[in-house]
């Protein structure tokens, strides 16, 4: 009863909240190309991906079934997120089970239901689609570690590599629950560590590479390996731009910031939770403390690109942690009237903690989530779409870096004439040019297309309507150095202008873009 009703009280409190953020890159770039594949384009041959292909399938029946609705869309990613609310509290509630030094499941599920924990709507393959698997992962990790099964195991490995093929990340997560085993099985086995991890690690990979294996057999009868490999693989690896030393550390500021109070009650959770296990609890209570600390680690120290809400989905492992002084707390107030104890000064300054992390939760939510509030972005957007498809039949391709407008208009994207990179929905850095990334810093773009394939893309596919987005704001659309030209390569411009007439120019108050709207002559 009491779970759902804390679920129940998780979607209420966030509804309202719910369009507040724009529907921008990089989410609205993940569901067009769920619509898109679902239109009949085949991923890596006629749109670029820049992930492996699960995730975007997976929200294939969320964009079908909104029809350009984004209370929709977001409705799904809600009920995602409960979702993985639940496999969390299946997974404390496992911990729990095998030790009564493990914080309180049913506590921790609360937290992570109805703290104003961000990103919970606007992430699905970072985050909330991510997750699914990530947990159910983890919960026959710890099933097969306690039960001695390898088939467990080997399901588990399953998981994680699926989760793979939604998000590279997921390779960072595998190595931690790896190396967790080897910690757990040097305490528990000794004199077999080596025969014993061994075998058990095994099941683990063979499980994992039996799910990547076929997610690769997929994208080889798309025929589409090639680009895969360069587009996901090579992108996340080499191609893209690093960033530097201070974008990164910015990056791993803001994320702390966003989450301040949850970060400090997790440490000393962790605090916590390592004196338990010294004093002779289960070491496996160690494993959402390992997780947190190894992932954090890994993200922010190895990946090209690191971005603040990368670290959204650790967020299970850090509500656990920082559910420890939260029941605390709790025992201190139920002690107390009874004068059963005195409080030491442990338990004092883990409720000191406690009680700030309710009131940062309580002042929190409304300014971040914007209660009742529709993002202007997305009104722009919903507003161009709307436009372009009065303007167009349904089989006509259009031409626009923003995916969001495309979905809301439902219509496909025309990309550049490029069979390696074709772009529907993109940024600034796909030039051979400088450009300016999306934090202020100046660097050297991919070379991957250039303005003379989308004019070519354009004139052979009759492409009837073509979006320029102009202007500095969130997102860092290519559409500047497309539209003027660069370093000695000339733009589209007069190209554009002798062979589509301007019909609109959208301007939105809150908007820093307008919105340049040309129908084919």
């Amino acid at each position: 009863m009491s779970i759902s009703v804390i679920l129940t009280a998780g979607f209420l409190i966030r509804l309202p909240g719910i369009l507040s953020t724009g529907f921008l890159s990089d989410e609205s770039v993940y569901y067009y190309a769920a619509y898109a594949i679902e239109r009949g384009v085949t991923p890596y041959t006629l749109i670029m991906l820049p992930h492996p292909p699960i995730g975007y399938l997976f929200l294939i029946p969320a964009a079908v079934l909104a029809q350009g609705s984004l209370l929709i869309l977001r409705t799904f990613n809600l009920c995602t997120f409960l979702v993985d609310a639940f496999l969390s509290y299946w997974l404390f509630r496992i911990l729990r089970q095998q030790s009564a030094k493990s914080f309180n499941p049913l506590l921790a599920f609360a937290l992570f239901t109805l703290y104003p924990l961000p990103f919970t709507t606007t992430t699905p393959l970072e985050f909330t689609v991510f997750d699914i698997p990530i947990l159910l992962g983890t919960i026959f990790f710890v099933k097969g570690l306690t039960k001695k099964s390898a088939s467990r195991l080997a399901f588990s490995g399953f998981l994680l590599g699926i989760a793979v093929m939604i998000w590279f990340t997921a390779a960072f997560y595998a190595v931690s629950i790896i190396g967790f085993l080897a910690i757990y099985r040097s305490r528990a086995d000794t004199g077999q560590f080596l025969k014993i991890f061994t075998k058990r690690a095994a099941a683990i990979l063979m499980g994992g590479s039996v799910a990547i294996g076929l997610v690769l057999g997929l994208i080889i009868a798309w025929g589409a390996l090639p680009n895969f490999l360069v587009q996901s693989v090579g992108l996340q690896t080499s191609l893209r731009a690093a960033f530097t030393f201070g974008e990164r550390l910015n990056h791993i500021v803001l994320a702390m910031l966003q989450l301040l109070p949850v970060f400090v009650l997790a440490g000393v959770g962790v605090y916590e939770v390592s004196r338990r296990v010294k004093s002779g609890a289960d070491p496996l209570i160690l494993l959402p403390a390992w997780v947190l600390i190894a992932n954090l680690i890994l993200v922010f120290a190895i990946p090209r690109i690191v971005l603040n809400h990368y670290v959204a989905y650790l967020m299970p492992f850090l509500v656990i942690m920082a559910a420890g002084p939260v029941e605390r707390f709790a025992h201190v107030i139920y002690r107390m009237p009874k004068r059963l104890a005195k409080p030491i000064p442990w338990d004092i300054f883990q409720s000191a903690l406690a009680i700030g992390l309710i009131a940062s939760g309580v002042i929190i939510f409304p300014y971040q989530t914007g209660f009742l509030v529709n993002s202007p972005y997305t009104v722009a957007d919903q507003t161009v779409g709307q436009y372009v498809a009065n303007i167009t039949l349904p089989g006509n391709a259009i031409w626009t870096s923003e995916g969001s407008v495309a979905y809301f208009a439902s219509r496909l994207i025309q990309p550049p004439n490029s069979t390696q990179w074709p772009f529907q929905a993109e940024y600034n850095d796909i030039f051979n040019t400088t450009y300016v990334d999306s934090d202020g810093i100046i660097q050297r773009g991919l070379g991957a297309v250039s303005p003379s394939q989308f004019v070519n893309a354009w004139q052979s596919h009759n492409t009837k309507v073509l979006i320029f987005i102009l202007g500095n704001g969130p997102v860092p659309y290519p559409d500047t150095l497309l539209w003027d030209g660069f370093s000695g390569t000339p733009g589209v411009m007069q190209w554009v202008g002798q062979n589509y007439n301007l019909v609109r120019i959208f301007t939105f108050p809150n908007v820093s873009y307008q919105y340049f709207v040309w129908l084919k002559k």
